[in-house]
C-alpha cells in the first residue's frame, strides 16, 4: 500500500502533473476531433509513459506460434509458468508496448514471466479474443 509521504513524494507528484497532461490531451482531440481517427487510437501507446520502469525486469520481442509479442522477464522467474497480459481496449487502442510496464510490474510480483501480445489494430486483421487464446496455446505448448 502507498503511504502518505510517498503520495506526495516529487515524483509521484511529477508522475500525476504526467497522467493530468495526457487525459488533458486525449480529451482536447476528442472535443475537436468527429469520431474516433487513427491519431486519436495511436494516442493510447502514450500511456506507458505515465508508469515507471519494474526494477530488474528485461523485455523481449517474440513470435509465439501465429502471434508476436513483448516478453517481461522478470530476474529469477519460474520460467515454467507464463501471465498472458491482454491490455484493455478492445483489440482497437493501446498496444503491448503501451503495457510493457505494467505486465512487467505485474509478472516481477507474480514471479513468473508474462507475454503480451500484439493485438492487431481493428481494420487490419482483427483477432477475436478466442483466436488470439488458441493461436498462443498452440505456439506455447
Amino acid at each position: 500500500m502507498t503511504s502518505p509521504s510517498e503520495l506526495a513524494s516529487p515524483e509521484t507528484l511529477a508522475d500525476s502533473a504526467l497522467l493530468k497532461d495526457l487525459y488533458t490531451d486525449w480529451s482536447e482531440i476528442m472535443a475537436t476531433t468527429p469520431g474516433m481517427t487513427t491519431r486519436l487510437l495511436r494516442s493510447f501507446d502514450e500511456l506507458h509513459q505515465t508508469s515507471r520502469e519494474p526494477e530488474d525486469v528485461s523485455y523481449k520481442e517474440e513470435a509465439v506460434g501465429a502471434v508476436a509479442g513483448i516478453w517481461a522477464l522478470p530476474k529469477d522467474a519460474d520460467t515454467s509458468q507464463v501471465l498472458l497480459y491482454t491490455h484493455g481496449g478492445g483489440f482497437a487502442v493501446g498496444s503491448a508496448a503501451s503495457y510493457r510496464k505494467v505486465a512487467g510490474h505485474v509478472a516481477k510480483a507474480l514471479g513468473t514471466c508474462s507475454l503480451g501480445p500484439w493485438c492487431t489494430p481493428a481494420g487490419e486483421r482483427f483477432l477475436t479474443a478466442s483466436s488470439l487464446a488458441r493461436d498462443l496455446s498452440r505456439g506455447l505448448t
